[in-house]
């Protein structure tokens, strides 16, 4: 439960409405969804989180869902105005 809280206020503070390009579009992040947090083996000090990431695009408004590839460096973060 603290974890959840955690992980939602960091994005709340750091992500949330922070644009980025991925092709030719342009999305801003809205909110996290399937959140999921445990322990992956009975170690207190490792745990695993996953998470998606709800975007929309900039232009269109659109909402809808984006999985990051582990490769994270094709997303281009624009800086908020």
């Amino acid at each position: 439960q603290h974890l959840r809280e955690q992980l939602d206020s960091l994005f709340r503070e750091g992500v949330l409405g922070q644009r980025f390009t991925a092709g030719s579009r342009e999305y801003e992040l809205t909110g996290l969804a399937d959140v999921r947090i445990w322990l992956p083996w009975p170690r207190a000090y490792e745990m695993r989180l996953e998470f998606r990431l709800q975007a929309r695009t900039a232009t269109e408004g659109m909402v809808g869902s984006l999985q990051l590839a582990p490769d994270l460096k094709q997303l281009n973060p624009i800086r908020p105005r």
